[in-house]
């Protein structure tokens, strides 16, 4: 009796620990064969790989990847690395890929420079002040973190709430506004939007919305959320820009398009208006592949194109002020 009882609780053990390699051996695959995308290896990859890693990537992401240019350049940067040493052996190939791939808004920063980047940026909120009865927001780009984001968009939210009663038009000068994360600058102005879609990432093969919905920002960088979702406030809006209004600077002038009492004054944008994925890789350099392009409210596709103001002119606050005293 003991010897049944000992081989009935061998083929239990058994029978629990095959279906347990077997879900092992499953997820080790999916990790070998995904993990790369996201910057995650079981062991560490060969410099080829590494660089055929990141041109599958840009084969399969990048928003001009597939035309013949492509085709011709991916195969020239698959030879460009082969038998190569090491990581940054196939940073040329890598770049090359990106330009074609990618465009000019794509870009490989290795781990030192991605580093500096991050210890120089420097903290830069946005300004309000209040001119009569014309409520002025400069909201300058960002790159900081979500706990910062939201410091960020306080400064104007708090400004507009405590003046909603005073503002009967603003100014949101997005001039030298560079870009970064677009969700804190959105959040900032989001009681001059109007809840639903706000703009659209166009891929390849489908749209992904920007959307605004009960004071919450979704799809756009960290993304955020009002302190003050409630209000909206219903007055013409006139917005600056130039040649460095860029990227998620021009997203945010694209969220504006299309609705009333909204016009654009100054230059026209610097022509990034595309969106950026950004991949880890192995080394810790970081591969920034744009996926898509920006898509305005009113089905206009910019492919990395600038966005003409409506009224060109070299003293865009004085346009906007004039226009807004109407």
């Amino acid at each position: 009796m003991k010897t049944k009882s000992k081989n009935k609780k061998l083929r239990i053990a058994l029978g629990i620990c095959i279906p347990l390699i077997i879900i092992i051996a499953a997820a080790l695959a999916v990790v070998m064969k995904y993990g790369p995308t996201f910057g995650f290896y079981l062991v560490p990859p060969s410099a080829e790989t590494y660089g055929k890693n990141a041109l599958s990537t840009i084969d399969k992401n990048g928003i001009f990847a597939g035309n013949d240019e492509w085709k011709s350049t991916y195969n020239e940067c698959l030879k460009m690395i082969e038998n190569a040493k090491s990581y940054d052996n196939t940073y040329g190939a890598i770049k090359k890929a990106l330009s074609v791939g990618g465009g000019k808004h794509s870009m490989l920063m290795t781990k030192s420079e991605s580093q500096s980047t991050t210890e120089s940026y420097d903290e830069v909120l946005p300004t309000v002040s209040i001119d009569g009865n014309i409520a002025i927001i400069k909201l300058p780009d960002f790159l900081g973190t979500a706990e910062a984001g939201q410091k960020y968009a306080k400064v104007a939210e708090d400004f507009i709430h405590e003046n909603r009663d005073k503002i009967k038009g603003v100014v949101l000068d997005l001039r030298g506004n560079t870009g970064g994360d677009m969700g804190p600058m959105a959040t900032a102005v989001s009681s001059l939007l109007p809840d639903g879609e706000l703009v659209y990432y166009h891929y390849r093969s489908y749209d992904i919305p920007v959307t605004l919905k009960n004071g919450v920002v979704s799809n756009a960088g960290t993304g955020g959320k009002s302190l003050y979702p409630d209000e909206k406030l219903n007055v013409p809006v006139a917005i600056l820009t130039d040649d460095m209004t860029a990227s998620s600077g021009e997203a945010l002038t694209l969220c504006f398009r299309g609705l009333e009492n909204t016009r654009t004054f100054g230059a026209p944008t610097a022509g990034y208006t595309s969106v950026n994925m950004l991949y880890n890789m192995y080394d810790g350099a970081q591969m920034y592949l744009t996926v898509a392009f920006d898509k305005a409210r009113t089905g206009e596709i910019f492919k990395e194109t600038s966005i003409e103001p409506d009224v060109a002119t070299d003293s865009p606050l004085e346009a906007a002020l004039e226009w807004l005293r109407g």
